[in-house]
């Protein structure tokens, strides 16, 4: 039984996706027990730890038997337990129908109305760093965006551009409206992606734009921030928790969907420079 001092306050804003909860609820008991390990987390989930970590990472879903399961070994309240398993339904229910329902449900909330999780279709998503971009593009042009002026903003031939767009288009997640233009088909999208190749060369087109960043705009609208952090390899685990933790509250506070008239990165990064015995 969980105690009350890690259990979850109801709090829809912060989770755009079941995983998010799953490694909330982690984070927290790591944060009372700092011996506490995914090897225990999943043996009281009453799963095998490599399933665990394919869910952490995206790379599995969960039916509803196993989201009810969960949630009920989370200690999650009977609010936070229905949401939690329609989350899980939203992107992994047995039918077209029921996937359809799930997100109706969820709608009642907000600032969850059209959230999309993207994790199923993650490494087409990432197959090629733009597509991301122009999913999000799209959506900022009330009377749908074209070819051309996505080309131009990207720096990509319009050919290219076009396949892309079709491709997106195949996969559900942008719509080709009238006279040639294309519409975000999901105000907001969620993407847990497994490490990999995809994710490694994604976050390296990532960097590679942040460097020109640095030179190609001025400093009023951008940050650019670095520093060195002695730290513990023991105390690795709950950093990376963290900068999980802040960049949820940030996208959740900061992503406004079809009310935004501006497209940013948000990049963290956070690797091993040196270790003592190196020197």
């Amino acid at each position: 039984m969980q105690s009350d001092e890690t259990r979850f306050t109801f709090d829809p804003g912060r989770y755009y996706s079941y995983v998010d909860v799953i490694k909330e609820a982690f984070a927290e008991r790591c944060r009372f027990n700092p011996e506490y390990s995914l090897r225990l987390f999943a043996a009281d989930l009453g799963i095998s730890f490599p399933r665990l970590s394919q869910i952490m990472n995206g790379r599995s879903g969960l039916s509803f038997s196993a989201a009810q399961k969960i949630g009920q070994a989370l200690g999650l309240q009977p609010d936070f337990l229905e949401y939690f398993i329609d989350l899980v339904l939203s992107s992994h229910g047995r039918s077209k129908t029921e996937r359809t329902l799930a997100r109706s449900r969820l709608q009642k909330f907000g600032n969850l109305t059209d959230v999309h999780d993207l994790s199923s279709v993650a490494a087409d998503v990432l197959s090629k760093w733009h597509y991301l971009p122009l999913i999000e593009l799209v959506g900022l042009s009330p009377q749908g965006a074209r070819p051309s002026r996505l080309a131009h903003v990207l720096g990509l031939e319009i050919s290219e551009i076009i396949h892309s767009l079709e491709k997106l288009s195949r996969l559900g997640l942008v719509i080709h409206g009238e006279s040639g233009t294309y519409h975000k088909k999901f105000e907001k999208v969620v993407l847990e992606a497994a490490p990999g190749e995809p994710l490694k060369q994604f976050n390296k087109e990532v960097l590679r734009l942040a460097y020109s960043a640095i030179d190609a705009h001025g400093s009023n609208d951008q940050v650019h921030k670095a520093t060195l952090v002695a730290i513990r390899r023991k105390s690795i685990p709950e950093a990376q928790r963290f900068i999980e933790r802040m960049e949820r509250e940030f996208l959740s506070q900061f992503h406004e969907g079809d009310r935004a008239d501006a497209l940013y990165f948000f990049s963290l990064q956070f690797f091993k420079f040196a270790e003592k015995e190196s020197l």
